[in-house]
């Protein structure tokens, strides 16, 4: 998370999106935004708040762009990364 809000802020968006799951996790990454919003790590341009897929779509796009480049990783449906083309950015985290 600490990754994707940093990124997003530096690419200028000002708004972020988060499916909401069970409470106790969308409080962690509420607090994990705000620790870095004090460590200055993301600008307060960028907004964090969670919505519903039932009642937003739009939350199923990151889903199905990360199956489709899970499986061009897994060389399964290469064809389907490479319709992505430059439109998506791969960043690679060591989660060690």
């Amino acid at each position: 998370m600490e990754r994707l809000l940093y990124e997003l802020d530096q690419m200028g968006v000002t708004k972020v999106w988060l499916e909401t799951r069970h409470e106790s996790l969308n409080r962690r990454d509420t607090t994990m935004a705000a620790a870095l919003y004090s460590q200055q790590m993301i600008s307060k341009n960028l907004r964090v708040d969670f919505g519903r897929p039932k009642e937003e779509p739009m939350l199923w796009v990151p889903d199905a762009v990360a199956g489709a480049v899970s499986a061009a990783r897994h060389a399964s449906e290469v064809e389907i990364r490479l319709l992505l083309g430059d439109a998506v950015l791969e960043i690679d985290i060591d989660l060690q």
